[in-house]
């Protein structure tokens, strides 16, 4: 029995650019290539606060209450 296999193709467009910024959304850099998470909370003026969370926690230690 003869069988013939079928290749099925898919295209893929990743522009890693745009990914990259948006992994680095959350993160500040720390320098030597890592990074650790920024607090979420954004305030006044839609601005982002920049400090780390609490270990263990999403905020940071003015905005974990």
């Amino acid at each position: 029995m003869q069988t013939r296999s079928k290749s099925i193709v898919f295209e893929v467009n990743i522009d890693f650019d745009e990914a990259s910024l948006a992994w680095k959304a959350n993160k500040k850099s720390v320098g030597g290539g890592c990074y650790t998470y920024k607090c979420p909370h954004i305030g006044n003026k839609n601005r982002k606060c920049n400090k780390e969370p609490v270990p263990g926690q999403e905020y940071c230690n003015k905005h974990n209450s």
